[in-house]
């Protein structure tokens, strides 16, 4: 039975070693999600297999230290993927996820070691210790990195860059437009959301010849940060720009996202060339929704243009009836007149 349930853990933990290798083979283009539902998936067996080893061997078994390793690795994966892709999602800096590589090397390493060096002889006491410890120190060793993400996208938000940076001359124009403090956090959490996402669009859509063709077709990258900048100018519209925003834009960095994963991928076949398919027609039709909206939101404008368009040759018509009213009258004035005539 002891042979049978290690050969078990063995078989789990191979399986998902490939599976995981093939992942972060992707490098900057991985899937968080992913590894963590994948992570997951894989860890629930290990757990239900270590809860029946606790109940079937009660005394010293050193020889399921296997089991506990590979259930430590696999818990340590998945908090890691959790926590980076959220801090990547949020912030942006592809330099977090060489952290995360990192810190599955030592997860590796920490949950191996812990397993030869630990004292505690019961399976029970060394599965308890080993993802405690892998736990916390996952937990400890993030909040830096998370901190230095922050700092650092507190700086670039303040770096001339294509959007409308935020200084201290901003609070005041913010607060021109009628927004109070409350609303200016607010603003800012917004569109600090919405540049990463750009941003991360433009990262997707670069990386693909078809969604480059798609980009450059619609514009979108260019239309979406004059669209943020124009928001940035008037604060008080961004309920106006609300399906640009909240729909649009995750929409977009989603799909793009996903479609980018897909693309990647070795081995396709015929589904996977219709699924590909599928989400450029609905990526084409975002990004024709994004110019749209756009529009939409300086239709005053238009408006305002249209009507000094109209007013414009209406004058012009003007003008012209009367320059033709002039030509008539010089042309039926006789240069003859009976009256002039010697």
């Amino acid at each position: 039975m002891s042979l049978l349930l290690l050969s078990l853990a063995i078989i789990i933990g191979m399986i998902y070693g490939m599976l995981l290798g093939k992942e972060l083979l992707k490098g900057y283009s991985l899937n968080y999600s992913y590894i963590t539902k994948l992570s997951s998936l894989f860890l629930i067996p290990v757990l239900m297999e270590s809860f029946f080893i606790v109940l079937l061997y009660r005394g010293v078994v050193t020889i399921f230290s296997l089991v506990v390793v590979v259930s430590a690795i696999i818990l340590g994966v998945m908090l890691l993927s959790f926590i980076f892709g959220g801090l990547t999602r949020r912030f942006g800096q592809n330099w977090l996820t060489i952290i995360y590589y990192i810190g599955i090397v030592f997860t590796f390493m920490t949950a191996a070691f812990m397993s030869v060096e630990m004292s505690m002889s019961y399976i029970i006491d060394q599965f308890m210790a080993s993802h405690a410890v892998i736990a916390s120190c996952i937990a400890i060793c993030s909040a830096p990195f998370a901190g230095i993400a922050w700092l650092i996208s507190r700086v670039e938000r303040h770096e001339p860059n294509n959007f409308a940076h935020v200084k201290s001359g901003k609070v005041q124009h913010y607060r021109h437009h009628g927004l109070s403090d409350s609303d200016i956090d607010f603003f800012r959490s917004q569109m600090a959301e919405a540049k990463v996402r750009i941003e991360n669009s433009e990262k997707n859509m670069q990386a693909v010849a078809k969604l480059r063709i798609i980009e450059t077709r619609h514009n979108t990258i260019d239309v979406a940060k004059q669209f943020f900048k124009d928001i940035v100018a008037e604060p008080a519209r961004l309920p106006q720009a609300g399906i640009f925003m909240n729909k649009l834009l995750p929409s977009l960095e989603d799909l793009t996202a996903k479609y980018v994963e897909i693309s990647n991928h070795v081995a396709k076949n015929k589904q996977t060339y219709l699924i590909l398919d599928k989400s450029a027609s609905t990526i084409e039709k975002i990004c024709e929704s994004i110019t749209e909206q756009y529009l939409q939101f300086h239709q005053s404008v238009y408006n305002d243009l249209d009507d000094e368009i109209k007013l414009a040759n209406k004058n012009l018509y003007k003008a012209s009836e009367t320059l033709k009213e002039e030509n008539v009258d010089s042309l039926v004035e006789d240069p003859f007149a009976f009256d002039d005539f010697e």
